[in-house]
């Protein structure tokens, strides 16, 4: 998206839908979620002197990316005693597992 565009999308909603001027702009994120769109707001705009010279940068309030463990990397099977018997769960889901597991029946995470 150009400068030009993005001024064309905008005089389209404020000038032909009554927008408000002041109106939040937001990013919205490919992450699943239950509610309102995942989304972070925009601190600033800049053009700073870099290797991508001559582009404009959109500054986000946090980061755009979650660390989320992968299900190809392993995260193991934490013990739990109940009732004197010791017995094994999934990092990931908090879900009963076999010691001997190499995969979480549940969620499908790697163990070892």
């Amino acid at each position: 998206m150009t400068i030009h565009d993005m001024f064309d999308a905008m005089s389209l909603y404020v000038v032909s839908m009554d927008y408000p001027v002041d109106t939040e702009l937001i990013i919205d994120l490919k992450d699943p979620s239950t509610g309102p769109r995942a989304s972070v707001g925009i601190t600033c705009l800049t053009a700073e002197p870099s290797f991508d010279h001559g582009k404009l940068r959109i500054c986000p309030e946090t980061a755009l990316y979650r660390n989320i463990k992968r299900l190809d990397s392993p995260c193991g099977a934490y013990p739990e005693s109940i009732g004197g018997r010791i017995h094994y769960h999934c990092e990931m889901c908090r879900m009963p597992v076999s010691r001997s597991d190499l995969y979480c029946r549940h969620c499908g995470q790697r163990l070892r």
